[in-house]
C-alpha cells in the first residue's frame, strides 16, 4: 500500500467507513450498369441510399456522443488508470487487486448500473509503495471526482478517498468488503450521497465529511 495511504490507516487505525464502415457503392453501381431506374425501383434505391446514410449518421452520431475526452469502456478492465470521464458498459469482475484507480482531477466514474468486483481475497504481497485491493483508489489525492451509479464489493476497501477535496459519491452500494466500504481520510468538501454501505467488515465510523440523510450504512 502507498506510503500516503499507510500513514493515514496508521494514524486512523480501524477509521472511517461510509462512503469507458463503410457504406457501400453497390447501389450507384448498378444504377449505372441498368440505366435510370424508374417507378418503384428508382424509389427502393432511394429508400436503400437514405436508410445508409442515416445508419451511418447514427453511428457517427454514436461515436461523437462518447467525444475525445471520454473513456471507451470497453478499454477499461481491472487496474486500469483513467484520466478521463468514464462510463462503464459491463461489470469487472474477479479483479485480482485493484478495480479503477483514479489519475486526473475533476473526472467523473460512471459505474452506469454496473458493479467493479474483487475475489474477496486479500492479495497476498503488495509491493512497496503501492495500494492494492481496492475497488476504486483515489489515494493520489485527485480533486473534484465524482464516482457514481453501481456496485463495489469484495475488496479489502471498496472506495478510498485520500487527500482529495470536493469528490462526489453518489447512488452507490458498497457491500462485502473485507475491511472498510470507503475510507475517506483529509478530503474536504467531499461527500456520499444516496448510497449504502453495508455488511462490510468494520463498522462506519464518521469523521470530517458530511452525507445525505437517505444514505444507509
Amino acid at each position: 500500500m502507498g506510503t500516503g495511504a499507510c500513514a493515514f490507516l496508521a494514524s486512523v487505525r480501524t477509521d472511517i467507513e461510509v462512503r469507458t464502415s463503410h457504406m457501400s457503392h453497390a447501389t450507384s453501381a448498378t444504377a449505372r450498369r441498368s440505366g435510370p431506374p424508374s417507378g418503384c425501383r428508382a424509389a427502393t434505391i432511394l429508400v436503400t441510399v437514405v436508410s445508409r446514410v442515416t445508419i451511418l449518421a447514427l453511428v457517427v452520431a454514436g461515436l461523437t456522443v462518447l467525444g475525445p475526452d471520454q473513456a471507451l469502456a470497453n478499454q477499461v478492465s481491472c487496474g486500469t488508470t483513467i484520466t478521463t470521464d468514464t462510463k462503464l458498459d459491463s461489470d469487472l469482475v474477479d479483479c485480482p487487486s485493484n478495480g479503477i484507480l483514479m489519475g486526473a482531477d475533476n473526472i467523473t466514474l460512471d459505474l452506469n448500473g454496473h458493479t467493479i468486483d474483487g475475489d474477496a481475497q486479500l492479495v497476498a504481497v503488495c509491493p512497496e509503495g503501492e495500494d492494492c485491493d481496492l475497488g476504486v483508489d483515489n489515494t493520489a489525492g485527485h480533486h473534484g471526482i465524482t464516482i457514481m451509479g453501481g456496485s463495489v464489493r469484495d475488496f479489502a476497501t471498496g472506495i478510498f478517498v485520500l487527500g482529495a477535496n470536493d469528490n462526489r459519491l453518489q447512488r452507490l452500494n458498497v457491500s462485502g468488503n473485507i475491511f472498510s466500504g470507503v475510507l475517506i481520510g483529509e478530503s474536504a468538501r467531499t461527500r456520499v450521497e444516496e448510497s449504502s454501505i453495508s455488511r462490510n467488515g468494520l463498522p462506519p465510523i464518521r469523521r470530517g465529511w458530511s452525507f445525505s440523510p437517505r444514505m444507509t450504512a
